[in-house]
């Protein structure tokens, strides 16, 4: 799948040569522009992660310059840095990056820039072995280094860097010095760099007489540290190799997933459609496509490195639900604006996350494991959830999500969170309804119940769902009793664990003896209700669901007419 996002990645870069430039969004810092005659200017830059703009920058074209530059300097990896001491972060003499807290530190002294130019100056003695090899093969094409600009740059900095008007060294940001020059020079020294570092590991290289051909640098780690990814078995034990010119397109297809990363937009998608005026989509987890789409969708994350968490092919994706997801107040408690009917993955998505996981589903679909202790439920049904928004898939969704939805609301009554219980009970049918096509004959079961309660005499249950059901509205309507001043879940908490049905009249009998001194006796309807629920013998299963439903929903003793009298 990813080869076919290359495919169309590239075929987006022929058509626009200036993409990754065009989606880049610069560090924050002060950058340094320094002319042909040593003078220079200095612009800020300053960008806001929570609006994804920037609140701070240059004139267009002096933006698009330090584009260029920055582009052109990056590192391929902090792990493949030009500084030995990991102090300058930029990758040849036209550009200089240094965090300003290292001025503060001591790190950023002569002695670091010394260090750093004496790696630029002559390659040849830096790289040993393969790394030399792969050098020689790329300064082919390159031409041989500037040493008398090399050297004027080196000497500027020694005597300028500590002290530039307008830059305030105690922010913890970024300073960058560019010194102004031919495009393609800086095009050369930064290829230099780039193309000897671009694989994984040079020992791995296979050359022919124009191409070389290495394992590729992205999502891929193998070297003497990690044997184990060796495939043992083959003549050759690389996974797969690249040539230069795949790994350079790879690389450049991660940097433009990176651009979007930094701007927020972690969700990419890659249309089939040659048709298609538009073939790539990125969107921030706000954003949605609002059109039918085939294609590859892509859930990244920006860590020290760029991080792919999804990948999957999407077939005929419409955000748009039909049918529509119909969240009703089933369960007969209190009314609130939320239950209605929602067209929107995302509106459902926003439910689920809400009601079920108190807002903490969606940021973290892809947080590890061990950092998701305490929170089983997401852990065991984010995935399914996310495919189901992002890609459309249903798969497992119907299980793992009901059931975890089930143990939610059974903690939330534990823990006498009574009013999210009761939401997250009208959740759990409508997912049920939704997702697995069951009717639930909540409001029928209710209709009959209250019919039989109300009758002249008394009547029987029918199944084990009215049963159940009947259950949970004696339990409630006997705790409703209790003259205890705090009243807590501990008697429902007992109920909800119970698959015997004997155990659960035992229980329930106890239950009606601690309470039955508030009781009247006669044709009461919760005496009708009690001797239904004793009286039904044929039980072959208790359905929790139900039981809940019953004790949390409006219970049909206290309904307006004639009041109950006990």
């Amino acid at each position: 799948m990813l080869e076919e996002c290359l495919e169309i990645f590239s075929q987006e870069l022929k058509n626009n040569p200036n993409l990754i430039l065009e989606t880049m969004v610069l560090t924050n810092g002060d950058y340094v522009l320094v002319h042909s005659d040593g003078s220079y200017q200095v612009e800020k830059i300053k960008y806001s992660k929570k609006d994804h703009c920037l609140i701070e920058k240059p004139d267009d074209e002096t933006y698009r310059k330090l584009c260029f530059y920055d582009y052109q300097s990056q590192l391929v990896s902090m792990n493949k840095p030009q500084d030995p001491g990991k102090t300058i972060h930029s990758n040849n003499y036209l550009s200089f990056f240094v965090k300003k807290e290292s001025f503060n530190n001591g790190k950023m002294n002569n002695e670091a820039i010394e260090r750093y130019f004496k790696s630029l100056e002559c390659p040849q003695e830096k790289y040993k072995g393969k790394d030399l090899q792969m050098y020689n093969f790329v300064v082919n094409d390159i031409g041989e280094i500037d040493q008398e600009k090399l050297q004027r740059n080196k000497q500027w900095l020694v005597e300028n860097i500590y002290n530039l008007d307008n830059v305030d060294y105690s922010e913890k940001d970024y300073l960058k010095v560019f010194f102004e020059d031919d495009d393609q020079l800086y095009i050369n020294e930064g290829n230099r760099y780039t193309l000897t570092k671009i694989f994984n590991c040079n020992d791995y290289n296979i050359y022919d007489d124009s191409d070389v051909y290495g394992l590729p640098n992205y999502n891929m780690q193998l070297n003497s540290k990690k044997p184990f990814l060796e495939n043992k078995t083959r003549m050759n034990k690389i996974p797969y190799m690249l040539s230069l010119k795949e790994a350079l397109l790879e690389k450049k297809f991660f940097d433009f997933l990176m651009n979007q990363a930094n701007d927020g937009k972690t969700n990419i998608y890659f249309s089939s459609d040659e048709d298609d005026d538009k073939r790539i989509y990125c969107l921030n987890n706000v954003e949605r496509i609002e059109k039918g789409f085939d294609g590859i969708v892509v859930k990244t994350k920006k860590g020290k490195e760029l991080e792919i968490h999804y990948l999957d092919v999407v077939t005929d994706y419409k955000v748009f639900l039909n049918p529509l997801f119909n969240y009703k107040n089933i369960i007969g408690s209190l009314a609130d604006e939320c239950y209605k009917e929602y067209e929107k993955r995302t509106d459902v998505e926003n439910l689920i996350n809400e009601i079920l996981f108190s807002k903490y589903l969606k940021n973290n679909y892809f947080t590890a494991p061990d950092d998701l202790k305490g929170v089983v439920s997401i852990f065991i049904c984010r995935e399914a959830v996310h495919a189901w928004v992002y890609a459309g898939k249903v798969e497992n969704i119907g299980n793992v999500l009901l059931k975890a939805a089930l143990d939610i609301t059974k903690y939330s009554i534990k823990m006498g969170y009574l009013k999210s219980a009761k939401k997250q009970m009208n959740l759990y049918f409508a997912l049920n309804k939704y997702f697995n096509q069951k009717e639930n004959g909540m409001e029928n079961i209710r209709d009959v119940l209250r019919t039989k309660i109300n009758a002249k005499h008394q009547m029987k249950i029918e199944d084990d769902l009215e049963y159940s059901f009947a259950v949970g509205q004696a339990i409630a309507y006997l705790q409703s009793k209790s003259k205890a001043k705090n009243k807590t879940q501990d008697i429902i908490n007992q109920f909800i664990v119970i698959k015997n049905d004997k155990v659960l009249k035992i229980k329930l009998e106890q239950f009606y003896r601690r309470y039955n001194y508030d009781l009247f006796v006669g044709k009461t309807r919760f005496n009708y209700l009690f001797a239904m629920v004793m009286e039904y013998m044929d039980v072959k299963k208790i359905d929790q669901s139900m039981l809940m439903a019953g004790y949390l929903g409006e219970n049909l003793i206290y309904e307006k007419g004639e009041k109950e009298n006990g």
